[in-house]
């Protein structure tokens, strides 16, 4: 990015100061076509032999130019510059020639475009940057001669030297504006890209405790059912070759823990599937997916009322059993911690999203556990004698966030409503809005 942007900048200085020479080059051609033309008219009036007086003087005047007209007769010489008319007699000559003689001639008198000379008879000196500028222009006078009138056209060098001064201070802060914003932009980029890497940085430090964790939870989880299958593998083999039967207890025993771990580990390859890339994803009648979890916790839970309410839903896109994951955890949640009440789902759609709630008649979950209830392996307080493993809403959560919904929470005692929200697919929204 940073190469990108210095490559810009040149870009954009190169422009600049090609902007700058172009219009310089511009100035030059205009100063120099205006000394053409104002010497072709100077041809006009010397052959018309017209009166030469001030008026006329100021109309061959332009800006930026120097008008310098020598009137031999009058012995006098007139210079029309930067909008000024001056005049002034010439000193007499040698003797049997006329006074003074064409301006530059070896008299003292100016040349052309330099101007007359002020007080105390010392020529104003040109600038540096004039006589740059005028160096750099090169534009040849047009200096046209008559019988009495001899008359030079030529650019007026201060006014040159002035163009040049602005052309130039614009074209330098130019170059200062653009690698003062490229420097600004480069230094943004970096400053964008290094939080970028301290916040990639933040998630690899997270994302390992996180793994961290859940080892040291799993594990835990994993060492209660492994310890009490152990104790019974050791009853039984303390037993062995007596007469004494086995006892009904223990096969119970072994066979809970073995459920018990085997639901851990389904769960524990869940949550490994749901941190991995999506798979590829289809599009999903909620409805359709919401009956077919019905059906499934029905046959798991033959004693309980569970309920649907299903209206027009709609499809989403998502992988189908990660729906099906998420919204069998949250019915058997509602199960779980919600003993011998009703568990409702109600399915319905509105401004281009799906709603699926789960609502049951349990005690509700306090205000201070709803941000925790998401994390794996918490099961809340005084929950201990409910069998759980405190995966379940960290998978609801897992699936909401893979696939671009949200998983709302609300509780009060006697009611506690689960709502997951899923964006429509594309062409359900169009149908449900005509």
């Amino acid at each position: 990015m940073a190469r990108r942007v210095a490559a810009t900048a040149a870009l954009a200085i190169a422009l600049t100061v090609a902007a700058g020479i172009c219009t310089w080059l511009v100035r030059v051609r205009a100063v120099a076509d205006a000394v053409v033309q104002q010497g072709q008219l100077a041809r006009v009036l010397i052959d018309a032999s017209a009166p030469f007086d001030e008026k006329t003087a100021r109309s061959l005047w332009r800006p930026g130019l120097s008008v310098v007209v020598f009137d031999e007769d009058a012995g006098r010489l007139i210079e029309a510059r930067n909008g000024t008319y001056l005049s002034r007699a010439l000193p007499p000559g040698p003797e049997g020639a006329p006074p003074g003689g064409p301006p530059g001639a070896g008299n003292g008198l100016p040349a052309p475009g330099i101007g007359l000379p002020g007080p105390g008879n010392a020529q104003q000196p040109h600038s540096f940057v004039a006589s740059v500028a005028g160096a750099l222009a090169h534009i040849a006078p047009a200096h046209v001669e008559g019988d009495i009138l001899t008359i030079t056209v030529s650019p007026d060098t201060d006014s040159l030297g002035l163009w040049l001064a602005c052309d130039a201070a614009a074209v330098v802060l130019g170059v200062i504006a653009l690698a003062g914003i490229a420097a600004a932009r480069a230094a943004g980029h970096v400053r964008a890209e290094r939080r970028l890497l301290e916040a990639k940085s933040e998630e690899r430090r997270e994302a390992a405790e996180r793994y961290q964790r859940f080892l040291a939870e799993t594990a835990h989880e994993l060492r209660t059912p492994l310890t009490i299958v152990s104790g019974y593998v050791d009853i039984l083999r303390a037993s062995r070759g007596g007469v004494q039967a086995f006892d009904e207890r223990i096969v119970e025993g072994l066979r809970a823990e073995t459920a018990r771990m085997r639901v851990l580990v389904a769960k524990m390859l869940t949550l490994a599937r749901l941190e991995s890339p999506a798979g590829v994803p289809r599009l999903l009648d909620v409805a359709g997916a919401a009956q077919a979890s019905l059906e499934t916790m029905r046959r798991r839970y033959p004693e309980r009322t569970i309920s649907l309410l299903a209206t027009d839903a709609g499809s989403i896109v998502i992988d189908a059993d990660d729906f099906a994951d998420a919204l069998g955890n949250l019915v058997e949640n509602a199960l779980k911690y919600a003993p011998g009440t009703e568990v409702a789902i109600a399915v319905s759609a509105h401004e281009g999203r799906t709603s699926i709630s789960v609502s049951d008649r349990g005690p509700g979950v306090a205000a201070d556990e709803r941000e925790r209830i998401f994390e794996r392996f918490y099961r809340g307080r005084d929950r201990s004698e409910t069998e759980g493993l405190g995966l379940g809403l960290a998978i609801v959560k897992g699936v909401t966030e893979r696939w671009g919904g949200e998983v709302r929470l609300e509780s009060v005692p006697g009611r506690t409503v689960f709502t997951l929200t899923f964006p429509l697919a594309d062409e359900e929204v169009h149908a449900l809005a005509r």
